[in-house]
């Protein structure tokens, strides 16, 4: 066998180089755009909140003496309390920490139940105190999680 036929894709290569140069060009830009385009990227590392403790006192003080904001909005809220109510409203279960104040604090957990009963103390995340919303006789917090 003195003659050896080519494979189609040589045929192709040597025929064609400058349209073979491009398609891999083409190739290459597509990539660099996707991955721009943050497909093809690692998602950013979540950043780490700064984390205040705080007694449930202290955070219905802070309301009642509108300071609550000023203080604690670029942190997240660590509250520790004595819970002495877990209740269902609507489809959200909200847990109550007892205070020597006339506000209550009040802590919305969302659909999720909390594992906590009226008489323990616990500690509950707020992540996001600067969406505190200020009730007449309570101070509610949101998106609570007992960590």
């Amino acid at each position: 066998m003195l003659f050896q036929e080519k494979h189609p894709l040589q045929r192709l290569y040597h025929r064609n180089q400058p349209g073979i140069v491009i398609l891999v060009l083409v190739l290459l830009s597509a990539l660099s755009a996707l991955s721009a385009c943050s497909v093809l990227r690692q998602p950013a590392p979540t950043p780490q909140l700064n984390t205040l403790h705080v007694t449930a006192d202290e955070v219905a003080l802070a309301m009642q003496q509108d300071h609550f904001y000023s203080d604690y909005n670029p942190y997240a809220l660590l509250v520790q309390g004595k819970v002495s109510n877990v209740q269902r409203q609507n489809k959200d279960y909200i847990l109550e920490l007892a205070t020597q104040t006339e506000l209550k604090v009040l802590c919305d957990f969302g659909s999720q139940a909390p594992k906590a009963k009226a008489g323990q103390t616990i500690q509950v995340l707020s992540p996001n105190p600067h969406q505190a919303q200020r009730e007449p006789d309570a101070v509610l917090l949101l998106g609570c999680s007992i960590p």
